[in-house]
């Protein structure tokens, strides 16, 4: 896969195969680099639903793939939201476990949760 053919995808599509690659325990290092460095080249992620966001965060933190840019563009732009009330408990959970597993420091975020 390629940046182009990536940057294609839209953010279901992201999210659902980050998600399908790691629940099957499929190790694949240079399509997870790829898919953060697509995800952190967006503009925004309003595109992004809360569930789609916590389970690429989760995709990460679970197959325990470093993207610190990935990390720090998700946890941006949850903190430049103006409410939560979109995200269910289950995505916030999920959201704090990947950070906190994936040992990423992001004060803003978990003052904003």
């Amino acid at each position: 896969a390629s940046l182009d053919c990536i940057q294609q995808f839209n953010a279901q599509d992201i999210s659902n195969m980050m998600w399908a690659y790691t629940k099957l325990n499929v190790s694949h290092d240079p399509l997870f680099r790829l898919v953060g460095d697509a995800v952190v080249m967006k503009d925004d992620l309003n595109t992004f639903n809360p569930q789609a966001i916590a389970n690429v965060v989760w995709s990460y933190a679970t197959a325990n793939v470093q993207h610190s840019a990935l990390f720090k563009k998700v946890g941006d732009e949850i903190v430049a939201m103006d409410d939560l009330k979109s995200f269910y408990p289950q995505a916030l959970a999920n959201i704090i476990w990947a950070y906190a597993t994936a040992n990423v420091q992001h004060p803003a975020l978990f003052n904003k949760l």
